[in-house]
C-alpha cells in the first residue's frame, strides 16, 4: 500500500525593483539600509516601501501623516485596488509531499 499526501501553502508577497532607499525620496521619512522604515505624506509601509494603498489581503493601518504600515490578514473580500507603481503583488507558494510505502 502507497499513500501520498501532498500539502501546498500559499502565501502574499510583493517584489520590488531595485530601488536604493533615500530619506525624503519616494514618501519614506526614514531608512535603514536599503528599506524604508517609516513613510510619510499618509503613505502607507509594505515590505520596506511606501504605497499609497495596500494590496489585496492586505490591512491599511494607521493614521496620521506617518506610522502607516499595510498589515497581511490573510483572507479578506477582494475588491479591485490600485497597486503601487513600485511593486508588483505576488503569490509564492510551496508543496511538500510525503510517500510512505508498507
Amino acid at each position: 500500500t502507497t499513500t501520498t499526501t501532498t500539502t501546498a501553502t500559499t502565501s502574499p508577497t510583493t517584489s520590488s525593483a531595485s530601488i536604493m532607499c533615500v530619506n525624503g525620496l519616494n514618501n519614506c521619512q526614514t531608512c535603514d539600509g536599503d528599506i524604508c522604515i517609516q513613510c510619510k505624506n499618509q503613505a502607507f509601509l509594505l515590505n520596506g516601501e511606501c504605497v499609497e494603498n495596500c494590496p489585496p489581503l492586505y490591512e491599511e493601518k494607521g493614521t496620521g501623516n506617518f506610522n502607516r504600515k499595510c498589515i497581511f490578514v490573510g483572507t479578506t473580500s477582494v475588491t479591485p485596488s490600485t497597486f503601487p507603481q513600485t511593486s508588483t503583488f505576488l503569490l509564492s507558494s510551496s508543496t511538500t509531499t510525503t510517500t510512505t510505502t508498507t
